[in-house]
């Protein structure tokens, strides 16, 4: 390419026909907008991706441009780290109803919300929602020095910290539990700050130190005014959410609801910004980053504010002092009306979408980058899935319930989906040999039965299929029963859970056994040297991903069924023989292409062992050869072994090259529809 550019640059130079050096630099729309046919498809194949198969495809791009240079680990590879924060509301699941975590999944961290108020019984749960408002209000109406009083209730009656005063001793006379779990949910919420914002570097060390002193006694007083949003769902622009208070007499909802939903934006922040974090410490280091992305002063906007009346409050103030008097109080306000005159205008940083200037939280601070990449700026900052019109809406509303009775809810999927998942998870493993994978499939099982501390680590990473505990307090409330079971044997908790709901339970199995895989490749990884960030994105990757998706995959799911399912076994299957170092990709298609011979040599043993196996056979439908390993029994029965689909493409390519070569003059018939 320079060379060919060289080449150029002396063929004008050494031009002297003025005219020709003037046609150089002029050209036609249509030139202008020519571009190669590998550009083309180089921008097909990005749309392709973005649109349908990752919208983090950008982040991908720019993260193998780093690795170019240098070596990635989990903790410093944006896309793993972007590709990981979709598990934000399991991980905030688990801090819900688990135990207190961070950012890696380091646990033991402190207790989790369910736990913390774990004694209050459900008729307690408004009394307590009051005792925690009534406690929290005295810190507003008598706030400590520097701060000011603020409004806590629309009837003025209730302002009367007397009467907050005796009506918290009322409450905890009647309830000898509330001081203890308002205490402990105090200490979780403190511990929340602690791991998801200071831990982030979203909050400095100092700052948090200063809010729990002034608020020892802080719960959300967020207001019924509106519908009121979650986190912002970007990577960039992210803005802590703990908002200045300004007191209202709208009514309160209740904390306990509130913390919920805390807890939830929380993590989503400090999971989000982390990437931008990361992005922002490329731009920083990486020679040649600049290309996509660069630091830059922040565009400022003029806030304008008039003086008058703060200088009448001055002047007020220097008369009840008495210092200065006379003649000198009027020099005084003379020297402000000169320095300040009638009004004030400061300047207030802002990212600039026209620009393409985005914000990053770094140590307390917003720092300001300029984003050149066009694909780059649209992971960042629409990471919102595109909007689903009313017929799409409906059929996704139809398609949900139907998905589950053949999944989640349907025994015969619980019982051959693992099957299919043992064989593309050794596949795709890290691990090669067939007892060492069998052997830590084994210690998955045991791990997750009895719920060991290397699974906890998984589960507070977002492993799991674990949905988002909502505000709802039956569903707290039933959190809550599932805590007081834990210290139970595992036949009283099976019996249980089964009690409770039958259908449920059959859904947790299902979830069970499609953990294992996962987990024992996130062991797998660990043992091997990744970090954690490197092992929950194994964990996610090894069979499909089912949260990955492209911008426009919410509304293909919700048109064409498990549409994203196989979008994603595909892209799976692809990058199963092009992504890791040569070995590695050279492992697998060995295990493929061994996996492919060795089932089609045992099926063609087994089912031409006699004209008898042999015929019945040859009477199987297309559709039973292309989806099982089937293998002959007796008596017109076979033994039939699902296939893992989309992965099993290339073994099914072999079973049926064997059938063609022993004589089958239909065996590709209907393979092109499998």
């Amino acid at each position: 390419v320079l060379n060919t550019a060289a080449r150029w640059v002396n063929q004008y130079m050494s031009t002297n026909d003025f005219g020709k050096r003037v046609s150089a630099g002029v050209v036609t729309r249509k030139e202008a907008s020519r571009t190669s046919i590998g550009e083309k498809i180089s921008r097909a194949k990005h749309e392709w991706q973005y649109r349908i198969v990752d919208s983090y495809t950008s982040i991908r791009e720019t993260t193998d441009f780093v690795q170019k240079t240098q070596s990635l680990s989990g903790e410093k590879n944006a896309y793993k780290i972007a590709t990981n924060s979709r598990n934000a509301a399991a991980v905030a699941n688990y801090v819900l109803t688990e135990g207190m975590t961070d950012l890696d999944g380091n646990i033991n961290q402190g207790k989790s919300f369910v736990a913390a108020i774990k004694d209050i019984k459900k008729k307690e749960i408004k009394d307590f929602n009051n005792y925690l408002i009534l406690r929290h209000s005295l810190e507003w109406l008598e706030p400590k020095k520097g701060a000011k009083a603020k409004r806590v209730f629309a009837d003025e009656t209730l302002q009367d910290t007397k009467e907050i005063r005796k009506e918290i001793s009322k409450l905890e006379s009647q309830h000898g539990n509330f001081k203890k779990a308002a205490e402990n949910l105090y200490e979780y919420q403190r511990n929340l700050i602690k791991n998801f914002a200071v831990r982030s570097g979203a909050m400095d060390k100092k700052t948090a130190e200063r809010l729990f002193e002034m608020y020892p006694d802080y719960v959300p007083f967020f207001r019924a005014v509106g519908r009121k949003k979650g986190q912002k769902a970007t990577f960039a622009n992210q803005k802590l959410p703990i908002m200045r208070a300004k007191g209202s007499g709208e009514d309160i909802i209740a904390p306990l609801e509130s913390i919920v939903q805390n807890t939830d934006r929380f993590v989503k922040f400090a999971m989000r910004n982390r990437v931008m974090q990361t992005l922002a410490d490329y731009a920083d280091t990486v020679d040649g980053f600049g290309q996509f992305m660069e630091r830059v002063p922040p565009d400022m906007v003029p806030k304008t504010i008039q003086v008058g009346d703060y200088k009448k409050k001055i002047q007020e103030a220097l008369e009840n002092s008495g210092k200065p008097s006379g003649e000198g109080i009027f020099e005084v306000t003379n020297a402000l009306d000169e320095i300040l005159g009638d009004e004030l205008t400061g300047y207030t940083p802002i990212a600039n979408a026209n620009k393409k200037i985005v914000s990053v939280l770094r140590n307390g601070k917003a720092e300001y980058y300029q984003i050149h990449d066009k694909g780059l700026y649209e992971a960042v900052t629409e990471m919102t899935p595109q909007e689903l019109n009313i017929i799409l809406r409906f059929s996704q509303k139809v398609m949900r319930p139907m998905k589950a009775l053949i999944t989640s809810f349907n025994p015969v999927f619980a019982v051959t989906n693992p099957m299919r998942d043992i064989n593309t998870a050794f596949k795709n493993s890290v691990i090669n040999n067939p007892a060492e994978f069998a052997k830590n499939y084994a210690k998955a099982v045991k791990d997750i039965i009895t719920n060991s501390d290397d699974y906890k680590m998984y589960r507070a990473l977002g492993g799991g299929h674990a949905s988002e505990l909502s505000a709802d307090l039956d569903k707290i409330q039933g959190a809550l029963l599932d805590i007081a079971m834990q210290d139970k044997g595992i036949a009283a908790r099976a019996a249980y859970a089964i009690y409770r709901h039958p259908i449920a339970t059959l859904s947790k199995f299902s979830d069970f056994t499609e953990t294992i895989p996962r987990y024992a490749e996130f062991q797998a990884v660990r043992e091997r040297g990744g970090d954690a960030q490197d092992a929950i994105y194994a964990a996610d990757d090894i069979t499909t991903n089912f949260k990955r998706t492209g911008k426009a995959g919410r509304g293909l799911n919700a048109a064409f069924m498990f549409n994203n399912a196989a979008v994603q076994s595909l892209s799976k299957l692809y990058r199963s023989f092009k992504e890791g170092t040569s070995a590695e990709r050279w492992a697998r298609v060995a295990k493929y292409l061994a996996e492919g011979v060795i089932t089609s040599v045992l099926m063609a043993l087994v089912n031409h062992r006699s004209e008898e196996a042999e015929e019945a056979y040859d009477n199987l439908s297309q559709y039973t050869k292309n989806n099982y390993d089937v293998y002959y029994l007796s008596d017109g029965k076979f033994l039939k072994v699902s296939k893992a689909r989309e992965s099993d493409v290339l073994k099914t390519l072999i079973q049926r090259i064997t059938d063609e070569l022993m004589g089958d003059k239909k065996a590709f018939y209907q393979f092109g529809e499998y």
